[in-house]
Parts: structure tokens; sequence; C-alpha cells
């Protein structure tokens, strides 16, 4: 007889790999597959310009993982996994030498892109408590907790 499985998760990226978990931690029996060589999807890393410089591979930039409700009943941090933050979070690079750059202070972000990100971002600082359960919560139910504010933050989003 065939091994018994409850579920098949395709990809062991890091929502693969999290509901693989969560599936698991509810006693079904999971096999995972993946079609890389190595695990981790975006979230992974690999020398790809000089010997011991590890760069990321799909992402840099990771606040939904560090937020994510799923991530911290996973206890990530009993297994290792330490939330590294750089000075400068975000740096994109044009072809002119020139660069956008986030800064952790919005006021200095601001000078260096313009008043339109302050009018993007402005109405969301210090609400990322209200605002996190509704972006992270299933697009289909239950009904956001501040329909307001996340309309506001994925109308421009999008």
């Amino acid at each position: 007889m065939g091994v018994r499985r409850d579920a098949v998760v395709v990809g062991a990226g890091p929502n693969g790999l999290t509901a693989a978990v969560l599936l698991a931690g509810a006693g079904l029996a999971v096999e995972v597959w993946e079609a890389a060589d190595t695990i981790g999807g975006a979230a992974s890393s690999a020398e790809l310009t000089l010997p011991g410089f590890h760069h990321d591979v799909g992402s840099a930039v990771h606040p939904f993982a560090a937020g994510s409700p799923a991530f911290r009943s996973l206890a990530l941090g009993d297994h290792g996994l330490e939330w590294c933050e750089p000075e400068l979070p975000l740096a994109h690079p044009f072809d002119d030498d020139d660069a956008a750059v986030l800064d952790r202070s919005v006021a200095t972000t601001v000078e260096r892109l313009g008043p339109g990100y302050g009018r993007l971002v402005r109405p969301f600082v210090g609400r990322w408590d209200a605002l996190v359960p509704d972006v992270m919560r299933s697009l289909l139910w239950p009904p956001p907790r501040h329909p307001l504010l996340l309309a506001h933050f994925g109308l421009p989003a999008l």
C-alpha cells in the first residue's frame, strides 16, 4: 500500500513551508514538492558575485514575514531565526548611478524621494498594529476590522 498523505504542498518557499508546518501541526500527513535544487524560494541567499559574499536571491525586504502571525506562531527564533534590520532597509539603483533609498525615518525618506512619498505613507505611520490584521488576513473571511484604513492602504498600493 502507498504512503498516506493528507496534503501535498507544491513549493518549498516561505509560504509553502509555513503551510506544510501548520498542516503537520494540525496532525495531517504532509508531503512537500520542490522543483528547485534548494528550498527557500525568494527567501534564500547564494554567493552570486564574490566568494563569501552572499546576496538575497529573490528579495531583500521581508516586512510581512517579520510581522506574520503565522511565522510568529512557529517560534522560529527557537530554531535560530534572527531578523536582521539594516540601517537602510531598501535601495533601488538606477542606471545613472543614482538610487531610490528608504530610510527608517519617514522625514529623511521624504527628503530623498519627494513629497509624494510622504503623502503616500504618512496616513499609516504609527498605525501598523491596526492595519496588519487586515493586511495579513484571508481575502474572503472575516471582513476587515478597519475597512477604510485597508482601502486607503490598498488602493494606492495597486
